[in-house]
């Protein structure tokens, strides 16, 4: 599907929205293509799901808009960094709610899927939805992942210790709260955490396809200071599960 044509319309809106910051800036540009690829992916994960076109265009929509609160936050306090600025999901949640959900649809259901799908995909859990709703929000979370662990922390610099901390939490399954991320190892560590909150088997199939998962347990292990072994156990026999 040449996605570029077909959601002509909802690309004019997002990229009128984003006019309105400079793409010259390396924080825009940044957030601007990854909004691309989750959108496609989130696609994809519909398409995987066998739901009708109407609920695939509602799902590229969700991934579309996602992050349109990161915009504003990289314009005012250079950083991705939440603690600078406030949660980006809230924030674009509002930024759709008061100005650009309208312009996306004048269904009030479509309108709320992608306001919730917006405020939720970078909570450590979705908050009170109706199945319907919750569907989206997982297809958007699984999706901003799967761009976030593909293209984020592919070099590092050096050798770190493992934080205890986020070990624990990766040998108990559990995703990883937002924290104080030190460097680069302790980003990654977080961003392996993403395969305990991933649902699809779409999104399975292409970490392990494009070893992704692979790629970052190798980096694990050359930037590591500690031991990596039982780490890389734990995930690859979940994979394996999966």
């Amino acid at each position: 599907m040449d996605y570029q044509e077909y959601y002509k319309k909802y690309i004019n809106i997002f990229e009128n929205y984003v006019s309105n910051y400079n793409k010259e800036d390396a924080l825009i540009e940044k957030k601007r293509t990854h909004s691309y690829r989750v959108a496609i992916h989130a696609a994809k994960i519909a398409e995987s799901l066998k739901l009708e076109q109407k609920q695939i265009d509602i799902a590229y929509i969700c991934g579309l808009f996602h992050d349109i609160g990161r915009f504003e936050q990289a314009k005012q306090s250079h950083t991705y960094d939440d603690r600078y600025f406030q949660d980006h999901g809230d924030y674009g949640a509002r930024v759709l709610e008061e100005k650009v959900s309208k312009e996306i649809s004048e269904d009030e259901r479509i309108q709320n899927i992608v306001i919730l799908a917006t405020k939720y995909h970078n909570k450590y859990e979705i908050g009170d939805v109706n199945e319907e709703e919750e569907l989206y929000c997982k297809i958007t979370r699984d999706a901003d992942k799967l761009d976030i662990m593909e293209y984020q922390v592919n070099e590092i610099d050096g050798k770190y210790p493992l934080d205890k901390e986020v070990v624990d939490t990766i040998l108990k399954h559990k995703l990883c709260k937002n924290g104080v991320v030190n460097n680069k190892l302790d980003h990654l560590l977080r961003m392996l955490c993403f395969i305990y909150d991933m649902h699809y088997e779409y999104s399975f199939r292409y970490i392990t396809d494009n070893k992704i998962i692979d790629k970052k347990l190798k980096l694990m292990n050359e930037h590591s200071q500690d031991n990596t072994t039982e780490l890389i156990n734990c995930i690859k026999d979940y994979l394996k599960d999966k």
